[in-house]
């Protein structure tokens, strides 16, 4: 039986073997026919035809008549997992084991389809005779601890002709469903599809559907053909053994749909006995497009491609394709195809790409050059990380018109050489890139060398995100990078994964290896795992692959010690040519048993930075990838004399571990003399994979440096133990950092988030105290709301105190005396938790005090002076659709009596005026909060964090600023961003967009929402010089202050940027205080790679000069009207003005500023 395993990065790998076809009794009624691997079963009613060669007796056809036409082109089951970001779908497999037991008048498909996805699955398919339904039941039963992040039974593409789509709400015309690619939310018992008004369609009904929360999505194909996915999502993990079923039943109808649905319902599920399971072949089968890595090479080019956009000279015929783009979240390939092209020369690396598009009339490319916001345009993306630890990639943004933007990590060279062009046609448009290995700054690549790339779309007509490689989640997601071998065309590496062997029982590295050439291909090489440097596992690869094949190569290995290691894949031709295939391919492995991580020190090669000052946390992750359970383990620690660690985690939050000191001794390892801290968990280790592990899932220790350690670079060791079994340690880095020297800001505000923080008194102290050095004066801290103990000591340190509020219409309490006053959901069913939308925000009721009299209580009790509400969502279109809120929206809208209001009705035919009501309901409720504390005599404030202003916002966040702001106290907009490129466009011009769109609804104050990383998947800025111009660009291009989310990935790096900020921007904080920002009395342009800005108060002219780039100092330059004359400048000096023109050198990723009089 093949089996599933979290391994490399998380991702599941899912094999499944060869099947055969077994008939076990015949019967007189329903007629089967047999044909290699094709099955039709006939009732007399209804034609089902299935294939058992690819698609797991999955039916890919249903007739009304043997001759008719399908009424179905797809259905199928898959399940998403998040911690690997990937889909296995059951229309991947090729085959399994199929039974047909023919009985009296019944016909029962019965098969066992093996390890899917973490699960056994099992599934039958009954028909009966003269009936036009087909009854479907699925049975998954887990296989080890998993969870799917959602639960897909139903993945139905209607057939073209299916025209029209009905539920109980009502019938539309396909025209009207939308086309977008997240579909429209509708939730039904029931769908049907059909090809007219009173024409041949299918229902599909389910009958036993387990309890978990459902969202389902219709959508319309670029053919117009009509979808549906039902997809559920799990509340907890699945534990081995435990089982889902989902049964549902499938019918066809002539006419009246009403009636077949009833009769379906009635049927009820079809019986299902399962046979005992099938034998498993030896053979691995394809790894699917969405999972994995795929791969492709990148052959070398005599004659380069002239860069016009063209794609018509000879050499791109010969380049590595990059094919078959899917959507982000590897659900379902694009709809309009896009096809990308590599190759290199001794120069640099050419990528060509052409997008197809039907709709060329609605491409856009408004970016201009040297402006920024390229990505909001009909753009591709190019991806770029030679190294491949995912720590660092270049980014490439290329619009339909050649306007470009760019995003280069760390320290590499913003003044580049790459370039591009761009070319149109009749239903498509295309683009080649140039990319020299100087703008990476590496040497060319050897053969067979790999590097680590993505190429992603975004197509503004069907808003589409599409991608070579499926993401999940945004496209800057690089262990989902592609991987691209230099080199021969011949064979090539296709896909790489981690997996099973042919036993299924030996872990092994799984390679597609494709010989498109004429003659068979013999290929040698091997794996090595590796530790710090030293190999400690090899293994042989060797390989033969027949002409115009695709073979899976399943290389074994094992590991004796736990813990993490680096992979290096050698692959190349056995002939001894020298052909290199593949060569240091970049990867991980986790070993069986005790695994752990320290974040945010993972996200930078286990370096921790620890400014002098300032106390220094971490999260130590524990795991452990055996199926045994540690019943006690402990936490080791080794670090340099002259560093204390303390414990950091406190009793106010369950999620984590705690962890108390067990031993504390002098060691000396590498030469230094260090102390070795170990600290007793406070409750066994389960299995739990370490790729899935969030922060909250570990301990928090902190980290005090001494004031006499000099600066520098420092070892640590840490690593898990359980009585004599230990984790190999892991070698990490402690930079110690020079004291940050901030200031504090009277007016302007340099925010904090403690979300989920959970401390000791010690710690917290502690970290306050660090804030205070770093000139932070605004901190959002949930545990505020607990005890004057943790919001005490913010007053003292003189720090203005708020608390987040993540809520979305709940009140528990209110509900069980009010149930009538439920949302509803667009399904027709009260919402879970949700109270109407319209009842919140109405006076004659107290549905608000559950939430508000806590906050007031804190408010008045000094604990903190206002609730910082993270507004995203419910979506717009999920909700609320009870009768008040259809009445209001009628109302509002204009909509005639008589004009039926249903969810359905209102997607397709009043789409944009529900955004504006939903919207409006926002700050209805807001308006609402604010009035509950006025009403009880409180001065409570309101800040608001959501997306900028866009339809995205609007429809998935339920927020409109234009109707919102004017009855908050705060507004704070996401500015997230992890790039250099952005400085120059996003933190300008897109920053003073969004103040001008608010200062002229009301004069608000306006906090930048900043991260440094959301969480261990996400982006993180390991280059403290772009936090700190992220917060000076914020104010200077207009808003009043910034809010850091959040504490956890935060480290002396950013202590210091923090600092830094706030001591440039106190000695002229009255210009962003009491000023005008004035850019026009700045003539001329701006050098290249620079920004400037200025700011005129009173007599006074305040000129900022910002370098954008990494790549070196630059003289500034800002022509200034006449008569001036410098009267003070920032603390560097040397700023000069001759000829009314201001020069300073700038250092990279820094602002200097003149304040000059007249």
């Amino acid at each position: 039986m093949g089996k599933t395993r979290m391994l490399s990065r998380g991702i599941t790998r899912v094999f499944v073997t060869c099947c055969w076809l077994t008939v076990v009794a015949a019967g007189p009624a329903v007629e089967i026919d047999r044909s290699d691997s094709a099955l039709r079963i006939a009732s007399g009613v209804l034609d089902v035809s299935l294939d058992l060669s690819k698609s797991n007796a999955m039916p890919v056809a249903l007739r009304m008549a043997p001759e008719g036409q399908s009424l179905l082109s797809a259905l199928a089951c898959s399940l998403y997992y998040p911690e690997s970001r990937h889909w296995v779908a059951e229309n991947w497999l090729k085959a399994t084991a199929v039974d047909l037991e023919r009985g009296e008048g019944v016909a029962t498909v019965t098969a066992d389809c093996g390890s899917f996805g973490g699960f056994h699955l099992r599934k039958t398919l009954t028909l009966r005779d003269a009936s036009p339904i087909v009854q479907v039941c699925y049975d998954l039963e887990a296989l080890q601890e998993t969870t799917p992040q959602l639960i897909v039974p139903v993945n139905l593409a209607c057939a073209r002709g299916l025209d029209r789509l009905i539920t109980p709400a009502g019938e539309v015309p396909a025209a009207d469903v939308s086309a977008e690619a997240l579909g429209m939310e509708l939730a039904a018992e029931w769908y049907a599809f059909r090809a007219s008004a009173d024409g041949a369609g299918l229902a599909i009904v389910p009958i036993s559907w387990p309890q978990m929360h459902g969202v389902n999505y219709v959508r319309r194909g670029p053919d117009g053909a009509l979808s549906l996915a039902m997809r559920l999502h799990p509340m907890r993990a699945f534990q081995p053994g435990d089982s889902v079923r989902f049964a549902y039943n499938i019918a066809v109808f002539d006419g009246d749909a009403a009636a077949a649905v009833a009769a379906a319902r009635a049927a009820g599920a079809g019986p299902i006995e399962y046979p005992p399971a099938a034998a498993q072949a030896k053979q691995v089968d394809a790894v699917a497009l969405s999972s994995g890595l795929r791969a492709t090479v990148c052959p070398a080019t005599a004659a380069a491609p002239v860069l016009d956009g063209m794609l018509d000279e000879p050499c791109w015929a010969q380049g590595g394709v990059m094919d078959r783009f899917m959507a982000i979240d590897g659900t379902r390939f694009a709809e309009a195809p896009t096809t990308a092209r590599v190759l290199h020369d001794s120069t640099g690396v050419y990528v060509a790409v052409r997008c197809a598009e039907p709709m060329m009339a609605q491409v856009q490319a408004n970016a201009v050059a040297g402006g920024g916001q390229v990505w909001t345009d009909d753009c591709v993306e190019v991806f770029i990380d030679p190294d491949g630890d995912g720590k660092a990639y270049t980014h490439l943004i290329i619009n339909a018109a050649a306007v470009t933007q760019d995003n280069f990590p760390g320290e590499r060279a913003v003044t580049h050489q790459w370039r591009a062009a761009a070319a149109r046609g009749v239903d498509f448009w295309s683009v080649e890139v140039f990319i020299p290995y100087s703008d990476l700054e590496i040497s060319p690549p050897a053969p067979g060398q790999c590097w680590r790339m993505n190429v992603c779309r975004s197509r503004l007509p069907k808003r589409e995100a599409t991608c070579w490689c499926p993401t999940s989640s945004g496209f800057h997601v690089p262990e989902r990078f592609g991987v691209v071998a230099f080199g021969s065309p011949l064979p090539a590496v296709t896909h790489i994964s981690t997996g099973l062997d042919a036993t299924a029982t030996v872990r092994s590295l799984i390679l597609g290896v494709q010989n498109p050439g004429p003659t068979e291909a013999e290929l040698s090489g091997s794996i090595e795992l590796l530790r710090e440097g030293r190999t400690l596992v090899q293994a042989p690869v060797e390989a033969t692959v027949a002409p115009g094949a695709v073979r899976q190569v399943a290389v074994p290995y094992s590991l004796e010690l736990p813990g993490l290691y680096e992979l290096r894949l050698t692959l190349g031709s056995a002939e001894g040519r020298g052909d290199v295939l593949v060569a240091s391919f970049p990867g991980t492995v986790h070993s069986l048993g005790l695994n752990s991580a320290i974040f945010p020190a993972e996200k930078d090669n286990n370096r921790l930075m620890i400014a002098k000052g300032t106390v220094q946390h971490a999260f130590f992750i524990p795991a452990n990838h055996s199926d045994n359970t540690y019943e006690q383990f402990a936490f080791a620690l080794t670090v340099p004399e002259g560093i204390e660690v303390i414990n950091a985690t406190g009793d106010v939050h369950t999620a984590y571990y705690r962890a108390s000191l067990a031993s504390r001794e002098p060691v000396e390892r590498e030469g230094r003399r260090m102390v070795r801290y170990v600290f007793d968990a406070d409750r066994g280790l389960g299995k739990r994979d370490i790729t899935s592990m969030a922060f909250y899932n570990g301990w928090c220790p902190a980290f005090i440096p001494s004031d006499d350690l000099p600066e520098g670079d420092y070892p640590f060791f840490f690593n898990l133990v359980s009585g004599d079994e230990a984790e190999i340690e892991h070698r990490g880095t402690f930079t110690i950092l020079p004291r940050p020297v901030g200031a504090r800001l009277e007016h302007l505000k340099l925010g904090a988030c403690a979300w989920t923080i959970c401390p000791t008194e010690e710690f917290w102290g502690r970290l306050l105290d660090t804030y205070v050095t770093c000139g932070i004066n605004l901190l959002d801290a949930w545990i505020s709301q607990l005890d004057r103990k943790w919001s005490d000591p913010i007053h003292e340190r003189n720090i203005e105190s708020w608390r987040g509020m993540w809520w979305f219409w709940w009140n528990d309490e209110y509900l069980k005396a009010h149930p009538e006053h439920a949302a509803i959901s667009s399904d027709g069913k009260p919402a879970e938790r949700l109270i109407c939308p319209q009842i919140i925000a109405a006076r004659d009721n107290d549905a608000i005090a559950g939430v508000m009299d806590p906050i007031l209580e804190a408010v008045a009790d000094g604990r903190y002076i206002g609730s910082w509400w993270d507004l995203e969502g419910p979506a717009s279109f999920s909700a609320c659709f009870c009768p008040r809120c259809l009445s209001a929206f009628r109302e509002s809208a204009g909509i005639p009596a008589d004009e039926q209001l249903t969810p359905l009705a209102i997607q397709t035919a009043h789409a944009d005026e529900w955004l504006d009501f939903a919207c409006l309901q926002s700050a209805r409720i807001a308006e609402r909060m604010k009035q509950y504390a006025l009403d009880k005599g409180s001065d409570w404030k309101l800040a608001v964090y959501s997306a900028v202003q866009n339809e995205h916002t609007r429809r998935a966040y339920r927020v409109d600023w234009t109707t919102l702001t004017p009855v908050i106290d705060v507004v704070t907009p996401s500015f997230y961003s992890a790039g250099v490129g952005d400085l120059g466009s996003t933190f300008t011009e897109g920053n003073m967009a969004f103040v001008d769109l608010i200062r002229a609804i009301k004069d608000v104050p306006i906090y930048n929402t900043l991260s440094v990383g959301h969480d261990r998947q996400s982006h993180y800025i390991s280059d403290g010089r772009i936090t700190r111009m992220q917060i000076i660009k914020s104010i200077a291009f207009g808003a009043d202050g910034t809010w850091q989310w959040w504490w956890g990935p935060t480290d002396g790096r950013h202590y210091t940027a923090y600092a830094d900020a706030s001591r440039t921007l106190a000695p002229i904080e009255g210009f962003f205080v009491d000023g005008v920002m004035k850019p026009a009395l700045l003539a001329g342009a701006p050098v290249a790679g620079t920004t400037r800005i200025a700011w005129e108060q009173g007599e006074q002219l305040l000129v900022m000069l910002f370098n954008d780039t990494t790549s070196g100092r630059i003289e500034a330059t800002a022509d200034v009207p006449a008569g001036y004359g410098i009267g003070r400048q920032d603390h560097d000096g040397g700023i000069a003005l001759r000829d009314g023109v201001v020069h300073a050198d700038v250092e990279p990723l820094f602002c200097r500023w003149v304040v000059l009089s007249r």
